[in-house]
């Protein structure tokens, strides 16, 4: 079974909200999106994790691999907080060291637009 990843543009950045289980298939298609919205030129991504029930390994992995990607592009990646047991898995094993969780989706999108330049920002 398919995991429903939303896609939408706020501004500079692309949202992404995933419903389920955070497994391989999941997180694959998770990561798919997240390579459609770097194509499209986006930079700047927040996953809202707040419909995530759960996380396995294998979606902990290719978790980290979006995370790799986004950097690679010189992007910037916050993740909202997932349900409370997805949250703990991520701090089983240490995730949360290394990724940007912020409480929610409006905190995420602040983030992002406080780090582009003034200059930049539509009026």
């Amino acid at each position: 079974m398919s995991m429903p990843v939303e896609f939408c543009a706020e501004g500079p950045a692309a949202v992404l909200r995933a419903v389920g289980t955070l497994d391989e298939r999941g997180a694959t298609q998770l990561h798919r999106k997240v390579l459609e919205a770097i194509d499209t030129g986006f930079k700047s991504i927040v996953l809202n994790l707040s419909g995530i029930t759960s996380m396995t390994p294998d979606g902990l992995m290719l978790l980290e691999a979006i995370r790799h990607d986004v950097a690679l592009c010189d992007g910037q990646l916050i993740l909202t907080l997932p349900q409370h047991e997805a949250a703990e898995v991520l701090s089983l094993y240490g995730l949360r060291k290394h990724l940007v969780i912020l409480p929610n989706e409006e905190e995420a999108l602040r983030r992002i637009d406080s780090s582009i330049p003034a200059a930049w920002r539509n009026p």
